[in-house]
């Protein structure tokens, strides 16, 4: 067995554990069954209903074949169950075809055990306890459940749900007014399983709203060749896909199901997004290539939906029985996704000099820091002291007099330390800032010229040698 947080969860076991070991029954009227041994004393009614899923296994052939409540005994119920036994002599006990009775110990053996368990914290007082209880009892270890996941409450509008108030949505609504998917969606990502479900209408627009912007997205797509160039930007893309994947999957395994939809629904729409400023509508390519693995992340969450577009995109499996997506489809590129991401951190690093200045802006200068400066910062990170890495830098590069610039590249990074740095290089920096000028120059609507640093103080511009691994220095004319 598995409960999610085992740790929040354990004291409030134990504590139910201590409580019902002097409170089996608790009522001597009402509904309920009596105590074998002492009749006049009802088993409590939640305690008593614990094992009712199993009985989900077979009332469908129940009725299939009609079987009446007087053949029903437990004689049937402990071969079906337990496999005390056999069919033959249930038959003749009941009068139920053996191939009937065998077909419902079959099902059962198909369906049982309980893969998943879910429900709300508070049944962990008297509900769970004894569904625990009951099955390790009743059946054999391998019928024992095998993973419980517990929730918080819902409440609507920041208020709790009750009759009284006239605040409940019944669950028979939910589909006719919202759709199985829009309701699905909207509780798996709205709150995380420990977390209060404030369930709200606008939030719910918001949500209807994504999923009509995805289902256009994948509708615009469906006429184009699905590809991924292989230049700076479609490795950026490919890569940061490939990390989604992997991370869609661990949140799924440990049940954190916001997580999941955060990273494979609006993670994903967000990197597209971004894809799109860089190529314009050629994203549309991405968005094909990508379609059949992200059909099949979400389909979990929106399964009508997904299997809907997949079948309009061309697919003929069930997205429900693929396998989850590989993410070694696509090619790991670490240091493009460092560099492409750092240029979105640009453009709004130009945003707030505009916006700090106040005044028409036409240029801008990006200053790519040298290798030397990296350098320095690896020979920091050895624990190599100050004197010994000026020395070093001096020897190699010929910094003679710059000694104050070395101290001060360690003093800056020392503020925002960041591991980015020592995956990438100065030339590819640089290279992918010469790439991306006519994005650059899209975003900022200036005229954008890369230089080194060198160059700039060369050319005399302002505050060249702030220039940072990672961070250029900004001049703007």
């Amino acid at each position: 067995m598995c409960i999610r947080d085992r740790s929040k969860y354990k004291k409030a076991f134990q504590d139910v554990l201590e409580w019902v070991e002097k409170r089996p029954c608790a009522r001597k009227r009402g509904l309920g069954t009596k105590l074998p041994w002492e009749p006049e004393w009802i088993i409590e009614s939640l305690s008593d209903s614990t094992i009712y899923m199993a009985f989900y296994t077979i009332v469908h052939k129940i009725r299939e074949y009609n079987i009446p409540p007087e053949k029903l005994t437990p004689e049937l119920f402990n071969y079906v169950f337990l496999g005390e036994g056999s069919a033959v002599e249930v038959s003749e006990k009941t009068g139920i075809p053996v191939k009937v009775v065998d077909e419902m110990r079959n099902e059962f053996n198909y369906w049982y055990p309980v893969d998943h368990r879910h429900t709300g914290i508070p049944h962990i007082s008297n509900h769970l306890t004894f569904y625990l209880f009951h099955h390790t009892a009743i059946f054999p270890e391998d019928k024992w459940p095998r993973i419980i996941s517990l929730n918080e409450t819902v409440i609507r509008e920041g208020a709790k749900m009750s009759k009284s108030k006239g605040n409940v949505i019944p669950l028979r609504d939910i589909a006719k007014i919202y759709s199985a998917d829009l309701f699905r969606f909207y509780i798996a990502s709205a709150a995380s399983l420990e977390s209060v479900l404030d369930w709200r209408e606008k939030e719910i627009e918001l949500v209807l709203d994504g999923l009509y912007r995805f289902t256009n997205i994948m509708m615009q797509s469906r006429n184009v060749n699905g590809e991924l160039p292989s230049d700076y930007y479609g490795r950026w893309f490919a890569s940061k896909f490939r990390r989604i994947i992997s991370d869609a999957k661990k949140s799924m395994e440990a049940l954190e199901i916001r997580d999941y939809v955060q990273t494979t629904f609006y993670q994903v729409m967000n990197l597209l997004e971004q894809y799109r400023d860089l190529v314009g509508e050629d994203y549309l390519k991405a968005v094909k290539y990508v379609s059949k693995d992200w059909l099949i992340m979400l389909n979990p969450v929106i399964p009508h939906l997904t299997e809907e577009l997949n079948e309009l995109l061309g697919g003929s499996e069930f997205l429900s029985t693929s396998e989850w997506p590989r993410s070694d489809k696509y090619p790991e590129d670490e240091e493009s996704e460092i560099l492409v991401d750092s240029l979105f951190s640009l453009v709004e690093d130009v945003r707030k000099i505009l916006e700090v200045l106040k005044k028409p802006a036409s240029r801008a200068v990006f200053i790519v820091a040298p290798e030397w400066k990296r350098e320095a910062l690896r020979l920091y990170r050895e624990k190599k002291g100050i004197k010994t890495i000026i020395e070093e830098l001096k020897s190699k590069y010929n910094l003679r007099g710059r000694e104050l610039e070395i101290v001060e590249v360690v003093q800056m990074f020392n503020k925002n330390p960041s591991e980015e740095v020592f995956k990438t290089s100065s030339k590819k920096e640089y290279e992918v800032l010469e790439y991306s000028v006519k994005f650059l120059e899209k975003k900022t609507g200036l005229k954008i010229e890369i230089l080194w640093e060198d160059e700039a103080r060369a050319r005399g511009i302002p505050r060249s040698e702030k220039a940072q691994p990672l961070k250029p220095a900004i001049y703007v004319d």
